[in-house]
């Protein structure tokens, strides 16, 4: 039997006779809506309510706070903050207690108290989350921030924000130690869908429940809500949980391009193909790294889902005019220059640029790329492919003799050694002598694009080359640098060389690349194959492009193979036939 009723019995017995006698069955009473204001709900559907003419649906609010289980590795955790690792860690160890401290400093994995150990973690996370913002600048500048982290950091959350930010910095802190799943442990509450129309209000109601879903499964809602927004007065009139256009531009987050861009660096650079990444070359991967300085530059503080092809113009004029500001170092020195991109260069930045966006959208963070369909400034007319940058045999010699002659004997010998190896500029500077098989008549490559066939053949002109070469060697490079013979030469000031010379000689202009198409345009009039070709010169992309880029043939190699032409076997026999009986004649 129960005890006698205490008086808040008989008060709540009292209020709920009240209530049936003065309410409907139909209506529900509440007291926590808006200021806590005595209201009558009149029960339209499950979970929703009309008051004052507009709907408020019953929705869970999720709790930022950690729980039991989402300390994913307890004993790194436990690591970081006993050694304290960095300024977080630090942080977090000085808000425990000197008896918790205690207990984390004796922890070990398989003890029986680790479940006490992983209790303090969470309460002292959960304490930090509850109380003021955590970030600050030094604290958290060696921690590399989402971008909704980053957002919300920027507009100074306050009350449900500021703790959601504080998890976002926590998770952020340790990545490999702390779950991103939000668990909902709120209360029940009513929100308003801002609208009288039942239907609409339905769809809003769906909406927060599958965004609800979504978090307490691990998932991220690909445009999660802005602090603070509010849902639009109609949702759309098509489709469940959809969002309306107004509404839909409140709730996108504002993500700046350096973000991406420092998400895209992490990921390595990769090929975003339509199911996975593929990781890029070294050497493409320097030169991504190269063309994104003048993207941060202009396109760092724009919101990435606000770019348009008229940005793509704005960057063009700019770089055309010299607005950006290298800073390099230069033989140790600090130098600080305009510099001025062509429409080339324009072109490989804004590549590197749409694969930034590209991979923002693979990861949901927009909704679709607008630089995908960006033309070219480049006219294809105006391109010089290798084959048109490349020296005759005879204009070789002279670029070697010249450069000779001028005191620059390395230089000399460095165009020969492209010319007859077909390697790229930054494969040539970077040969160390031991790479030499001389024995084998071979040279081992480290091709710098995913090459194949790792081996240049030695030919009996490049031997000789090398081997005056290795008479007066210096270093263990075969082209060392004139201010330290341990380290590989750089690479401009013999691109400037190249060109003097040129320029002293009336030449058409020769580069280095150009070098590599003479090595191409030598094995094709020798008979070998374009397959072959793109063996020896390391080129995995194969025949097509020896033929469209590198590949040509002399007008003098060409009419001397075109004597040998036989335009019918009858006619050849037939004339032979008649010089031979003029003859006997």
């Amino acid at each position: 039997m129960s005890g006698p009723a205490t008086p808040l019995d008989l008060v709540l017995r009292f209020a709920e006779d009240l209530f049936r006698t003065r309410w409907p069955s139909n209506t529900f009473f509440d007291m926590n809506i808006e200021n806590k204001e005595k209201t009558a709900l009149t029960w339209a559907d499950e979970g929703l309510y009309l008051r004052n003419n507009r709907y408020f649906a019953r929705v869970r609010v999720d709790s930022p706070t950690f729980s039991m289980g989402e300390i994913k590795d307890v004993p790194k955790f436990v690591d970081r903050l006993r050694r304290q690792a960095d300024p977080i860690s630090a942080f977090l160890w000085q808000r425990l207690s000197a008896a918790n401290q205690a207990m984390l400093a004796n922890y070990q994995p398989s003890a029986p108290s680790s479940n006490q150990v992983q209790d303090a973690g969470i309460r002292v996370l959960n304490k930090t989350i509850k109380e003021r913002c955590i970030y600050e600048r030094d604290r958290f500048q060696a921690i590399l921030l989402r971008p909704e982290t980053i957002d919300l950091v920027k507009q100074g959350p306050k009350g449900s924000n500021r703790a959601r930010l504080n998890r976002l910095l926590l998770e952020d802190a340790y990545p490999l130690e702390l779950s991103r799943k939000l668990k909902a442990k709120g209360k029940l509450t009513w929100r308003s869908t801002k609208t009288d129309k039942l239907a609409q209000a339905r769809k809003w109601k769906e909406k927060w429940e599958h965004k609800q879903w979504l978090e307490e499964n691990g998932f991220w809602p690909k445009e999660p809500a802005a602090p603070g927004s509010k849902p639009a007065a109609e949702p759309p009139s098509g489709g469940n949980g959809g969002a309306s256009k107004d509404s839909s531009d409140s709730e996108t987050n504002k993500v700046p391009v350096d973000s991406l861009v420092d998400q895209y660096v992490e990921a390595g650079h990769p090929i975003i193909k339509k199911r996975a990444l593929k990781r890029k070359s070294p050497r493409s991967v320097s030169n991504e790294t190269y063309c994104l300085n003048p993207l941060r530059a202009f396109f760092g503080a724009k919101d990435g889902a606000l770019l348009s092809l008229a940005d793509c113009d704005q960057y063009h004029a700019w770089r055309n005019s010299g607005g950006y500001v290298a800073q390099f170092k230069l033989r140790g020195k600090h130098v600080t220059r305009k510099t001025r991109g062509g429409d080339r260069a324009v072109d490989l930045e804004l590549i590197v640029l749409r694969n930034v966006l590209e991979l923002a959208v693979r990861r949901g963070q927009l909704k679709t790329n607008p630089l995908r369909d960006r033309g070219q400034y480049t006219d294809e007319s105006t391109v010089r492919h290798c084959r048109e940058v490349a020296p005759t045999p005879a204009g070789l010699v002279l670029i070697t003799d010249w450069l000779a002659n001028s005191g620059h004997g390395q230089d000399a010998d460095l165009t020969q050694f492209l010319a007859y190896t077909g390697l790229r500029l930054g494969e040539g500077l970077k040969m160390p002598w031991h790479a030499m098989d001389w024995d084998e008549e071979l040279i081992h490559v480290h091709r710098s694009k995913k090459g194949v066939f790792p081996f240049v053949l030695l030919l009996p002109e490049l031997a000789r080359l090398l081997r005056r070469m290795k008479r007066k060697a210096a270093g263990k490079f075969l082209f060392p640098s004139p201010f330290n013979a341990e380290k590989a030469r750089d690479d401009s000031a013999y691109r400037r060389r190249l060109k003097q010379a040129c320029t002293e000689l009336k030449l058409p202009h020769v580069t280095p690349q150009g070098l590599r198409s003479y090595f191409v345009t030598q094995a094709r009039q020798s008979g070998l194959t374009d397959a072959e070709i793109a063996q020896l010169i390391g080129d995995k992309t194969g025949p097509s492009l020896i033929a469209e880029v590198y590949g040509d043939v002399r007008p003098d190699h060409l009419l001397a193979v075109a004597r040998n032409i036989q335009l019918t076997a009858k006619t050849r026999s037939l004339a032979r036939q008649k010089i031979k009986k003029g003859r006997q004649d």
